[in-house]
């Protein structure tokens, strides 16, 4: 059994001779008791009886969008991770180097106060480094396993 999509303009007798003419219109409506084969709309899936073909797949069009925007977002996805990486690592770059100064190391010597923020600021952007590193890690293996079902799922649906 294979699914047809109703495209803009198509009825159940236009698909039935896409399908084999009169004869397959039988066995359509036989697939789709659960349809009003006489008000079908843009969209409907139809069952499709092994052995008429003609019958464009699920799996088609409509899947590979679907594949498609999957894709996308999750690409998506990692490059804002990636992007808000890269702007930490800068950023701690650039405080190491703040704190590097003869300048800014007497200042901290005469203040226990803001030694201690400063501390607890270099552990929370470790802090936010190592999470971006799990979630590009966590990124790329989602990437990896909706590939992977997409192809079993495209795999069911011809």
């Amino acid at each position: 059994m294979r699914m047809f999509v109703l495209k803009q303009g198509q009825s159940l007798q236009t698909v039935a001779s896409q399908l084999g003419g009169a004869a397959s219109m039988g066995r359509l409506k036989a697939m789709n008791p659960h349809l009003d084969l006489n008000r079908l709309e843009p969209g409907t899936v139809l069952l499709v009886p092994d052995g008429i073909d003609g019958a464009d797949s699920v799996a088609g069009a409509v899947f590979d969008g679907l594949a498609a925007d999957l894709k996308e977002g999750l690409k998506a996805a990692t490059a804002r991770v990636q992007h808000t990486r890269v702007k930490n690592e800068l950023l701690q770059k650039d405080i190491a180097a703040i704190l590097k100064t003869a300048a800014f190391k007497r200042v901290l010597e005469g203040d226990a106060e803001l030694k201690k923020q400063t501390e607890a600021a270099k552990t929370r952007l470790q802090g936010h480094q190592a999470t971006g590193k799990r979630s590009e890690e966590s990124l790329a293996a989602l990437d990896k396993l909706v590939n992977e079902e997409l192809a079993v799922l495209k795999n069911l649906l011809r």
